[in-house]
């Protein structure tokens, strides 16, 4: 059934809004409460939206919620392919003793980066496929002083939150205990924080290369660029002991660095100086005979580590934090000053 949304405004009509189906009618209203609103503009010398930000905020942000919530067909491929790889990943490093080995141990740091990437692919492409399917909304309205940027911006970072963490949540929970990781509910619990945090960011990414580019293809281009080189940056590829000096600001700029680090500590941490603390040892492979030492005294060499006390690293959550506010900052800011296309 239609609907129509008639308001009138000091006696003027304003433009009529009709609706073509009942589940956008509360669409509708939202945007005619936005005109209401902003009803006196023509008649005072005041520039931009009446009603104040928070009363913006709250009708986008529902508004943005319900549209993703009714976009079944992207809440479904984003959970199943989740789960698809979460499971691909558990199955892969089931049966892996880091434990006992080298070889063990550079699996469980692979598996945790590459945790890392794959879960980064899936938040940042459903991000560009939801993102530019609204940019011509948002121009129109934004355009038509319904509300200002900045409103739209925080809305439709915050409508999506549940939906990364929720998947975040799953993708991590699955691959960790089907890879038989410290079968603690604190590392299992800090792991988690460090993927949601992970999912977040790349989220928030996404938003921002829609935010400035021209066109779907353009901002796929740099979600590409951008998951290639923050893998590359993470530390794994190349040890931070090796990196040139040149990329070791990049490395420390990078936030899966920062979460990568976090996640090695959580799983290897262990008190080697202390005897009694029966810490596990690796041989390492030498041109000469067989180096031994503790584990993770050749994990915390390798990520640099030395100096960090407790397992559980929150600093590194802190710094990777930044990344997501960096990112949050360039979406908000391009979507204040960037428009691509003319009405």
């Amino acid at each position: 059934m239609s609907a129509l949304v008639d308001a009138q405004r000091g006696g003027a009509d304003i433009p009529t809004l009709y609706i073509e189906s009942e589940a956008a009618a509360r669409n509708s209203i939202i945007i005619n409460q936005l005109l209401l609103s902003n009803s006196s503009l023509e008649s005072s010398n005041r520039k931009g939206p009446v009603c104040s930000f928070p009363f913006q905020f709250i009708l986008l942000l529902d508004r943005s919620f319900r549209n993703l919530l009714r976009n079944k067909e992207l809440q479904f491929t984003r959970f199943s392919v989740a789960i698809f790889i979460a499971v691909l990943l558990g199955l892969l490093y089931g049966n892996v003793n880091y434990n006992s080995s080298f070889a063990g141990t550079q699996s469980i740091m692979g598996l945790l980066l590459g945790g890392l990437i794959f879960g980064s692919i899936i938040y940042l492409q459903s991000q560009l496929s939801s993102s530019f399917s609204l940019r011509q909304v948002f121009y129109r309205e934004r355009t038509a002083q319904f509300y200002h940027s900045i409103s739209f911006s925080f809305a439709t970072l915050f409508a999506t939150l549940p939906f990364v963490i929720i998947t975040s949540f799953i993708f991590s929970t699955i691959f960790y205990f089907m890879a038989g990781l410290r079968p603690t509910a604190s590392s299992w619990l800090f792991n988690s924080l460090a993927f949601c945090i992970a999912a977040i960011f790349y989220s928030s990414l996404g938003f921002a290369f829609c935010a400035i580019s021209p066109t779907p293809q353009v901002a796929q281009v740099l979600g590409g660029l951008s998951v290639s080189l923050l893998g590359l940056s993470a530390g794994l590829f190349i040890p931070v002991n090796v990196m040139p000096k040149g990329w070791i600001g990049l490395m420390y700029a990078c936030p899966p660095f920062h979460l990568l680090r976090s996640t090695i500590n959580n799983q290897f941490y262990c008190e080697y100086e202390i005897e009694s603390t029966n810490c596990p040892k690796i041989s390492l492979p030498t041109t000469g005979q067989e180096r031994e030492l503790f584990q993770f005294e050749y994990v915390a060499s390798y990520f640099n580590l030395k100096g960090f006390q407790g397992r559980y690293l929150f600093g590194e959550i802190g710094y990777a934090s930044l990344g997501i506010l960096f990112v949050s900052c360039v979406y908000v800011v391009a979507n204040a000053f960037v428009k691509f296309e003319k009405r």
